[in-house]
């Protein structure tokens, strides 16, 4: 599952190549860290439960499970890293996704190690 260090990895290697981290300024690969404020992390779970849902057609399931995430602040971008991603059949367990918002808890897009 994506970590700081995974997170920072990827900001590192946009820096290295002199692009963009989904339009902005990636960065600073060290500046990564796990939030434990759980205001901003209900923020920002919420955020991306709209986004998913309006993408969906806006038909939100009232009792489907809500996103749960590992939040990561990295100054202007946080990463989402979902804490149920669960195997679907078989043994190879799902990519895990990372969704990242911008500090106004908008979808910038998501990645997959």
């Amino acid at each position: 599952m994506p970590n700081a260090a995974i997170i920072g990895h990827w900001f590192a290697t946009d820096r290295r190549a002199h692009s963009k981290t989904f339009g902005l300024k990636p960065p600073d690969s060290a500046s990564v860290i796990l939030l434990q404020d759980s205001a901003t992390i209900e923020s920002a779970n919420r955020a991306l439960d709209s986004t998913l849902d309006a993408m969906d057609g806006g038909k939100a399931d009232p009792n489907a499970p809500r996103y749960q995430s590992f939040v990561y602040d990295a100054g202007s971008i946080y990463a989402l890293v979902d804490i149920g991603q669960k195997v679907c059949g078989g043994d190879v367990p799902v990519l895990p996704v990372v969704f990242f918002l911008d500090s106004s808890f908008h979808l910038l897009g998501s990645r997959s190690n």
